[in-house]
């Protein structure tokens, strides 16, 4: 990505405050820190105060940002974007479109994907995730789940659905659908920290 790219991308980017890392080209804003050893390349950025260390890899047009560390043998690719004060650590993944925010961590393997977007807790088993036919549906947090641009808890998904899918005025084969997808994932997903909340 030339500097211009990149200013397209980061208006306020001036030659004096970003630079190429010398491993991949990639462009970390003098703020970041990237170790020599980490890889940033294609379109990737690390920016304002994150710290890529290890062996960690970012690539593509992924973005990791604020205090957001990936670190290990890590990597972001795709347009998945991490921020926030978001960990990503060991050999996980993060990919795909997916967003990893807040004081989220992801390790072991784990693996976000697709539109996932993670908030909190910590992940060492991905997340469930399923692609609806409308909308993606998946854990955004332990006990939590987020459909669309709904986020619950998997006791207020369940005690509302009626009223949640009047909200969106979803058809009878759209409420069928998400209310399977909704009742798997409190099945089998991670729970919150009270139990099944």
């Amino acid at each position: 990505m030339t500097f211009e790219e990149l200013k397209r991308r980061v208006p306020d980017a001036t030659v004096d405050t970003w630079h190429q890392h010398a491993n991949g080209g990639g462009w970390v804003e003098n703020s970041a820190r990237v170790a020599d050893s980490a890889v940033v390349i294609g379109s990737a950025t690390v920016r304002d105060y994150a710290v890529v260390r290890d062996y960690a890899v970012v690539r593509d047009y992924a973005v990791v940002r604020d205090y957001a560390v990936v670190r290990d043998y890590a990597t972001v690719d795709n347009r998945a974007i991490v921020r926030d004060c978001a960990t990503v650590r060991d050999y996980a993944v993060v990919c795909g479109y997916a967003t990893v925010i807040g004081s989220a961590v992801v390790s072991d393997y784990a693996t976000v994907i697709g539109s996932a977007v993670v908030t909190a807790g910590t992940w060492n088993v991905p997340p469930v995730q399923i692609q609806g036919s409308q909308w993606f549906v998946g854990q955004s947090a332990p006990g939590t789940i987020r459909a669309g641009c709904e986020e619950h808890t998997f006791d207020k998904w369940q005690r509302n659905w009626d009223a949640l899918a009047d909200k969106h005025k979803l058809t009878p084969e759209l409420r069928r659908e998400y209310k399977a997808y909704i009742d798997i994932i409190c099945a089998i997903g991670v729970p919150g920290p009270g139990g099944d909340e």
